[in-house]
């Protein structure tokens, strides 16, 4: 990195791909912290959480876990929360 010519693109580009790189971090833990939040107020309103749930809310992404988290106040039953 010494070098006058890459030395200084190259560690402009760590620089970013750091940023880059924390950033995705602080989604991925954002999500995962709504997803635990979700699964215990499912649980809260229809006891046990089955594999078969679990497996379906691990598969929702970010913007379906709140969907998920917003019809989870009027669902009467499992399905009405996975019904799009």
């Amino acid at each position: 990195m010494d070098h006058d010519v890459i030395g200084p693109v190259l560690r402009r580009g760590l620089a970013q791909g750091r940023i880059e790189g924390l950033q995705a971090g602080r989604l991925e833990g954002l999500a995962e912290g709504e997803l635990i939040l979700l699964s215990r107020q499912i649980e809260k309103k229809f006891g046990a959480i089955t594999p078969s749930t679990r497996k379906k809310l691990t598969a929702l992404n970010p913007s379906q876990i709140e969907a998920a988290g917003l019809r989870l106040l009027y669902a009467k039953t499992l399905n009405d929360l996975f019904a799009r």
